[in-house]
């Protein structure tokens, strides 16, 4: 997970299909509501924290993270080195 180069071999895979999983009713978008769902599924996090994040992780604004969104936010993730990045905290904050 420490080189960039294997995200589209080691990690793309794995994002494709979590995304997949998040997208519920299946529309090619993850909205606020799966987005929360799943903070709750993996770690609990509190509603308020999970709306900070998705705001910051909605680039453009449309209310959802489509699949370019959500494997931006996870590469910033795993390779970023922005302390203030918003996907520092994709699974809640103080994980990043």
């Amino acid at each position: 997970m420490t080189d960039p180069a294997l995200y589209p071999e080691r990690i793309e895979p794995v994002t494709n299909c979590f995304f997949d999983l998040v997208d519920l009713n299946g529309d090619g978008k993850i909205d606020q509501a799966e987005f929360q769902q799943m903070f709750d599924s993996a770690a609990g996090v509190p509603g308020e924290d999970c709306a900070a994040v998705f705001t910051a992780l909605d680039r453009d604004g449309s209310g959802a993270l489509d699949r370019a969104e959500f494997h931006q936010a996870v590469t910033e993730f795993f390779y970023g080195n922005d302390p203030n990045a918003p996907a520092n905290h994709l699974f809640g904050r103080g994980v990043g």
